[in-house]
């Protein structure tokens, strides 16, 4: 039996996402997921910056527990702050979408099925990302992917046909244009950069 929080840091949102498993399934039990609408503001963005540098030493464990207890504390007072701000139900929407997007990247993920889930139509899936993400949900599922792509690449020494069908590509050709395209560098010059 196991619980486990997610919490993903986005550019416009942060996602929480809590599962539990009772180690007798194959899928998980039950998911409870939540997300914080807006840009991290500075004490948050700060901490997670830390963390991020503390976890590079590994000697400093009591740091790393505080910046963690920090960083909890940080999201749960945003996350009841943002119970009490109104959202449009297009805002909220839309967050959703993200949210299930960036946990099911790996997928053959489309707008098709993405618009089947929610129990609306794949145009205004389209409308919904061109008014409130200003971007294509194609392009959004992209970006997901490639960041997906460029963690895999400095932070595990996996083959890049792992990583292309770990990241929802089943071509290591195509996720390498791609990235090529996203990032204007190739997989294998990215993963050795960060050597």
């Amino acid at each position: 039996r196991v619980k486990v929080l997610t919490i993903l840091f986005g550019k416009r949102q942060v996602g929480v996402s809590l599962v539990s498993h009772d180690g007798k399934t194959i899928e998980p039990v039950s998911a409870i997921k939540a997300t914080i609408d807006g840009r991290l503001e500075s004490v948050t963005r700060n901490l997670v910056e830390a963390l991020s540098e503390a976890v590079k030493d590994i000697r400093a464990t009591d740091l790393h527990n505080h910046l963690v207890e920090a960083l909890l504390r940080s999201c749960l007072r945003l996350l009841n702050e943002s119970r009490t701000r109104s959202e449009s139900k297009a805002r909220r929407t839309y967050e959703a979408i993200c949210l299930y997007v960036q946990e099911n990247f790996q997928t053959p993920v489309t707008r098709e099925s993405v618009a089947d889930h929610f129990d609306l139509s794949p145009n205004h899936i389209s409308r919904l990302f061109r008014s409130e993400g200003a971007m294509r949900f194609s392009d959004y599922l992209t970006l997901v992917r490639i960041d997906r792509a460029k963690f895999m690449l400095r932070h595990y020494d996996r083959p890049l046909k792992e990583i292309a069908r770990s990241c929802g590509y089943r071509s290591v050709a195509y996720m390498c244009r791609v990235f090529r395209r996203i990032t204007k560098t190739t997989p294998t010059a990215y993963r050795n950069d960060g050597l």
